[in-house]
């Protein structure tokens, strides 16, 4: 069997390893090594600091796996918030928010009861004062949507940050676990 000459990387002793030794234990201090070989030579690394060196490594790829969770649930919220937005009369989109769908239905409805109270004052056809009262009906139904719209966007957004918060912990623990 062909030996091969090495030094131990921890005391420096001399080892002679057959040329399928792939680990050894050096006589003088004991540590546990890895023989290592290249075309044109061979070396021994201390096991111990390899597993370090594997355990830091799968402890970094842990917190990119984490990090690139935390950016693909951020892209998918931002994504799935398109089905929140609702439509302006100018066509612009916006999301809705329930205090600006209570203040546009109360502020609309005063407006139709004076133009419902001025045509029934002044005797305006019976068309007038219809009018007004099935826009005031569009006007409280656009805010019972847009109510439930915001209530719905207001509970993805929290169910949203949960699962942030949980994958965020779980970075900072792969982190501690790493120092």
């Amino acid at each position: 069997m062909e030996l091969t000459a090495v030094r131990c990387n921890h005391c420096g002793a001399p080892l002679e390893v057959g040329a399928d030794t792939r680990f050894v234990t050096c006589k003088f201090c004991g540590t546990e090594l890895a023989v290592k070989r290249t075309d044109s030579s061979a070396f021994t690394e201390v096991v111990a600091e390899l597993a370090a060196k594997t355990d830091a490594m799968s402890g970094n790829l842990k917190v990119i796996e984490l990090q690139n969770e935390v950016e693909r649930l951020d892209r998918e919220w931002d994504m799935g918030k398109e089905r929140f937005y609702v439509a302006r009369k100018d066509g612009s989109r916006s999301l809705p928010s329930a205090a600006g769908s209570v203040v546009g239905a109360i502020f609309g409805s005063v407006i139709l009861v004076a133009w419902i109270a001025f045509a029934t004052k002044m005797g305006a056809p019976a068309f007038f004062p219809i009018f007004g009262a099935v826009v005031m009906v569009g006007f409280l139904i656009n805010m019972a949507f847009n109510l439930s719209k915001s209530g719905q966007l207001k509970r993805a957004g929290e169910v949203h940050q949960q699962k942030r918060s949980a994958l965020l912990e779980q970075i900072e623990a792969a982190r501690g676990s790493r120092d």
